[in-house]
């Protein structure tokens, strides 16, 4: 009888701790799947998503502090995806706004100019993803991925935008 309740209690806690993990890294997978990398299962994101609705529009933003192990992960595989800084035009002006178009993802994040680092863009219109270079930016698309390595900040930054 004594056995029983230690093993009900361990089975207990084995499960809520096991929750907890399993949450913590379904935003990990989910970014991962999103920008076709590999995220280290054990960055801690801070991370809101908007999405929902009929449609499924909103955004999701995440941020991760990153250490020297995270950022070998991050680039390994597939580096064809990431391309060095600068940021394009384009990116900043999606990222900060212009006196055109108006954005406030980059204060939302906390994103500060990164000259040191890599990104990726992703074009998600309509049923294919599509990775694209600067020149082939359109700050107007509706569906669209990015991915930020800052590397003199040692973070990780992700937006995932549908309208």
């Amino acid at each position: 009888m004594k056995y029983k309740k230690h093993i009900t209690i361990g089975l207990i806690l084995l499960i809520i701790f096991s929750g907890v993990f399993l949450n913590k890294t379904k935003v990990n997978r989910k970014i991962a799947k999103d920008l076709e990398i590999q995220i280290p299962y054990t960055l801690d994101f801070y991370y809101v998503d908007s999405h929902g609705g009929f449609f499924g529009d909103g955004i999701a933003l995440g941020r991760a502090e990153l250490n020297d192990k995270d950022i070998e992960k991050l680039l390994k595989d597939p580096k064809d995806h990431w391309i060095k800084t600068p940021i394009p035009n384009e990116l900043n002006t999606i990222l900060f706004g212009s006196n055109s178009y108006n954005s406030d993802l980059a204060t939302r994040l906390s994103i500060n100019n990164i000259e040191n680092g890599y990104w990726i863009y992703i074009d998600r219109f309509g049923n294919k993803k599509e990775y694209l270079k600067e020149e082939e930016i359109d700050i107007y698309t509706g569906n669209y991925s990015i991915g930020l390595l800052n590397l003199d900040g040692k973070k990780f930054y992700y937006i995932k935008f549908d309208s």
